[in-house]
């Protein structure tokens, strides 16, 4: 496809290689798709709201979420790498991949299948606060093409960075 002609199979994507290291904000919108993830691919199982037993995790949002201790150290093990939205309007939706650390050291990569974002039937429990964190992440990822990035520790050393004093 030439410069100027559009189609039906055109994909808006944007992938940069930077030496920015992303800001932790970033960082914790991209955790808080991995309970999404998990539950998802149904590699875990939250307990009931009503069950005294257990872990309840708070994610960065602040939405709780009832666990077994089991539960909770998959989570702890488990990475989001990357996401793709997909599909137009009323069909939109997403994949999320994911790696898991497993007790062998290796690794298990999991990827989502399409989940809807928006339905009159739902087929994902937490699909609003899916569509929240999706929201999050990508205003910290526009934050970063506009520069937010971690601070660099070695300007520090320099007081205000520009390493004059």
């Amino acid at each position: 496809m030439e410069d100027g002609e559009t189609g039906e199979n055109w994909v808006d994507q944007c992938t940069i290689d930077g030496g920015n290291v992303v800001h932790d904000d970033f960082s914790a919108a991209m955790e808080n798709l991995s309970i999404h993830g998990l539950l998802i691919a149904e590699q875990i199982k939250l307990m009931p709201e009503s069950a005294k037993t257990g872990t309840m995790y708070v994610d960065a949002m602040g939405t709780q979420w009832p666990m077994r201790p089991a539960e909770k150290a998959i989570l702890d093990d488990t990475k989001v790498t990357g996401y793709s939205l997909g599909g137009d309007d009323d069909d939109e939706g997403v994949v999320i991949i994911l790696q898991r650390k497993m007790a062998t050291g290796k690794v298990l990569n999991i990827t989502t299948p399409f989940t809807k974002l928006a339905s009159d039937e739902p087929e994902y429990q937490y699909t609003s606060e899916l569509a929240e964190a999706l929201a999050v992440v990508e205003r910290e990822a526009v934050a970063y093409l506009e520069g937010k990035k971690a601070p660099n520790p070695q300007l520090e050393m320099f007081g205000d960075g520009t390493g004059i004093e």
